[in-house]
């Protein structure tokens, strides 16, 4: 951090860098913008806050930076009027919202943790359909860092294969995201009671990277009068978001402004059919209107904007799900 001292020579108030070039940048640009002898924190602050250069320094995708000539020509597809809440998309999404790769096996190494499976048990992972593409990938490193024994691997889509003659001490489920838990729920209904009956000294463990409460809350309430799977199935998720982290909610902190919230919320409705040829309806603000800014170092859910990761037709974005970003 770098202190920014009053006229007493007395610390102030830190910026959030130690690099005085960055500083430097940030009070010439605010200088430059309030044409005053004297700038306030605050000031400084807003200068930092559209330094795209700053902002992006975190993030890469695919092992390739994002750069802000990406940045820029991201927020230049936007109108005029909402090209100030595409420059806060972006602040967002590398502040708060972006998993980059060392967060990413932090965040598997803390789920392990909460599943609290002794290291060397023997567990079998569960499979299923519905899950995200990226849950293989998650069961992977989780198999590579857990230190448990692979047992086998259960596809919940073929009760008829399933080891009924094995011990089975430890069933696992992983995920990299949850949004509005329909899945979860579909999940609950259809395979959770069944692999308690087939496993009747089984314990279930559902590993989750970031969920939404209101997901999590939902899928529970499938399960919320059964005594038996309130004790012996767990959701262990590292990072919880709430509707404060959805773009369109009413309590959104990403974009308050409940005008802007409209416009967006139209900008990508239109976007969706003019730009994005071939999206599915559904998906226009995100999976089940999840609204979601959440990009891991290597994918995106579904359940975030298209604008960040559709690359289908003329609309350019930051992180497409196909490929690498768009160098400039």
């Amino acid at each position: 951090m770098i202190w920014i001292k009053s006229s007493s020579g007395q610390p102030l108030s830190a910026l959030p860098t130690n690099d005085l070039h960055t500083v430097r940048r940030w009070i010439a640009k605010a200088a430059s913008e309030h044409q005053a002898s004297q700038i306030s924190r605050a000031q400084i602050e807003s200068a930092a806050a559209s330094d795209l250069r700053w902002i992006l320094a975190p993030v890469r995708f695919r092992g390739q930076p994002v750069t802000p000539a990406m940045a820029e020509r991201w927020i230049g597809q936007f109108p005029t009027s909402l090209q100030p809440t595409a420059l806060r998309l972006v602040h967002e999404v590398a502040a708060r919202y972006f998993v980059n790769e060392s967060s990413f096996y932090l965040a598997i190494e803390d789920v392990i943790g909460r599943a609290r499976i002794p290291r060397g048990a023997s567990v079998h992972f569960c499979g299923w359909q519905l899950l995200s593409k990226s849950a293989p990938r998650i069961a992977h490193e989780i198999k590579t860092q857990a230190g448990w024994k692979t047992a086998g691997e259960i596809d919940l889509s073929q009760p008829a294969t399933w080891p009924t003659s094995a011990k089975v001490e430890w069933l696992v489920l992983a995920d990299d995201f949850v949004g509005s838990g329909s899945t979860l729920r579909q999940l609950y209904r259809k395979h959770i009671q069944g692999l308690l009956d087939c496993f009747p000294a089984a314990q279930i463990r559902i590993l989750l990277l970031l969920a939404y409460e209101s997901g999590i809350r939902a899928a529970r309430a499938a399960w919320v009068a059964r005594r038996e799977l309130s004790n012996r199935v767990q959701i262990c998720c590292h990072r919880l978001l709430t509707d404060r982290d959805r773009c369109f909610s009413p309590l959104s902190a990403i974009v308050i402004d409940p005008a802007r919230r409209a416009e967006l919320r139209e900008f990508c409705t239109e976007t969706a059919v003019t730009r994005m040829n071939g999206l599915q309806a559904h998906l226009a603000l995100g999976y089940d209107e999840t609204g979601a800014l959440v990009a891991f170092h290597d994918s995106v859910p579904n359940n975030s904007l298209p604008l960040l990761w559709c690359d289908r037709g003329s609309w350019v974005p930051l992180f497409p799900r196909a490929g690498l970003p768009p160098g400039l």
